[in-house]
């Protein structure tokens, strides 16, 4: 899906890669994915990640489409602290992995909790702001239910 994005004014001079997946909600690491495979341009130019941005340029990008993930495992049981049509918000404890990864890929996780509640996520879950990110770190986790909220938020 084509998307534009004219660059603000306090956002000028900022690198591209950080202004897209600010205004985006895309993870800047999906960002400068994106950029490499060239899906990403500047005036209708090739760019780079560091590449700084002006105000009022356009940025042109193709929004990937994302594979709903089939997990086997077993949902967590986790307290639910606010739910919406929109998103999600989770007390996350320590010791409950947020994606699976890192030889752990059978451990239930958070991602699985919000698929058991109807979330349709790509394969890592995309969270705004400030999170837990870490096994064994616990707090508040807000989590889209699908990635075009997660990029319209």
């Amino acid at each position: 899906m084509k998307q534009e994005l004219i660059v603000p004014q306090e956002a000028a001079g900022l690198r591209l890669d950080s202004v897209l997946a600010k205004y985006s909600g895309l993870s800047r690491t999906m960002v400068q994915k994106m950029i490499r495979d060239q899906k990403v341009r500047v005036a209708g130019n090739v760019v780079v990640p560091k590449q700084p941005v002006n105000e009022n340029d356009i940025i042109e990008y193709s929004l990937p489409e994302f594979e709903e993930v089939d997990s086997n495992r077993p949902a967590p049981e986790l307290e639910m602290l606010y739910e919406d049509d929109d998103i999600l918000a989770v007390n996350k404890p320590a010791g409950l992995l947020v994606h699976p990864g890192n030889g752990r890929a059978n451990e239930s996780t958070v991602a699985d909790f919000a698929r058991s509640h109807g979330a349709r996520l790509e394969a890592r879950l995309r969270i705004k702001g400030e999170y837990p990110q870490c096994c064994d770190e616990c707090g508040e986790l807000t989590v889209a239910r699908e990635t075009p909220t997660a990029c319209a938020k």
